[in-house]
């Protein structure tokens, strides 16, 4: 009797969910037709042969069917709307980025994607879409939000890394910095990241407050951080060492040790010195050159009037 029961309650849950699985897959073909229809009509108002092309390559609408289905499947007809919303307004770089989520992300993902802000939305999507970022993205943004699809958008091909690397700091430096500063921080993002607390911090502050002297530091000193205490030295010597006064060395003792670069001292002492003792050398020569000249003249009368 007991096992009936129970055999019922499974048969009764498996055609449940049949029956939503089976909703969900009718309502994701309908919103996969309705999308190829809104692009088919797109291409040909505009002359879009592009992206007519666009849309065979990635698969017609049996693709696009398919990446609804599935998130219908993981987090219902709702979450599936929310997709084929952002695929209206966004093309098929919207789909593209949904069918490359890895299995579960498609909630938080699309989620984060509404929240992000609207002028980064579509490099956002494109970052999702990539191959070999997507779903490194796509778990950061379960940990960070519409944060780090902002960063993948501001810098495409940099802004991840630079996340995957530093977190949640990773995530404040996106904002601040250059694609280009960023690209020189995430070369050296793994050496921070291994740094000890306080000196990681002391290093990112410097980054934040300097970011352009600090990129081109770093590019300048690709293995700086394999001194141990390196990173210390940098926060606390921030001024001349982005200014090249200073190096960092490792003593005799093992321990870094911060010295003045060569020409520090031709900077500091000798030109000072040069800029006031040449023109008194100047007036000097001059002086020996107008004496030797009065007695060669001298001279001259002088043997004149014997003559």
């Amino acid at each position: 009797m007991k096992r009936t029961a129970l055999a019922a309650v499974i048969l009764s849950v498996a055609m449940s969910g049949a029956g939503a699985w089976a909703q969900g897959g009718a309502a994701a073909r309908a919103a996969a037709r309705e999308l190829v229809e809104k692009f088919s009509r797109r291409a040909g108002v505009e002359g879009a042969e592009a992206l007519s092309r666009e849309l065979a390559e990635f698969g017609g609408e049996a693709a696009v069917r398919e990446a609804l289905e599935r998130v219908a499947a993981e987090s219902g007809e709702a979450t599936m709307r929310r997709a084929a919303a952002l695929a209206q307004r966004h093309g098929l770089d919207a789909v593209r980025a949904v069918r490359r989520l890895p299995a579960g992300a498609s909630g938080p993902v699309i989620e984060a994607v509404e929240q992000t802000a609207p002028e980064l939305v579509g490099p956002a999507l494109r970052a999702l879409a990539r191959e070999g970022e997507g779903e490194a993205l796509a778990q950061l943004t379960a940990r960070f939000g519409p944060h780090a699809l902002e960063a993948a958008a501001r810098h495409p091909g940099v802004g991840t890394p630079l996340v995957q690397k530093l977190g949640a700091e990773g995530v404040e430096l996106s904002r601040t910095l250059s694609t280009n500063q960023a690209m020189a921080v995430t070369r050296q993002a793994d050496a921070i990241a291994a740094l000890p607390a306080a000196e990681r911090r002391g290093v990112l502050h410097v980054i934040s407050s300097q970011p352009a002297k600090a990129a081109a530091f770093l590019d300048k000193h690709p293995k700086f951080f394999l001194i141990a205490g390196a990173g210390a030295l940098l926060a606390t010597h921030a001024d001349t060492l982005l200014e090249g006064q200073t190096d960092v060395i490792v003593g005799p003792d093992g321990q870094p040790m911060l010295v003045q670069t060569a020409g520090l001292v031709e900077r500091s002492v000798i030109r000072p010195v040069m800029s006031w003792l040449v023109p008194i050398l100047a007036v000097i020569v001059a002086g020996w050159g107008a004496i030797r000249l009065w007695g060669a003249l001298r001279r001259e009368r002088s043997r004149g009037s014997a003559a």
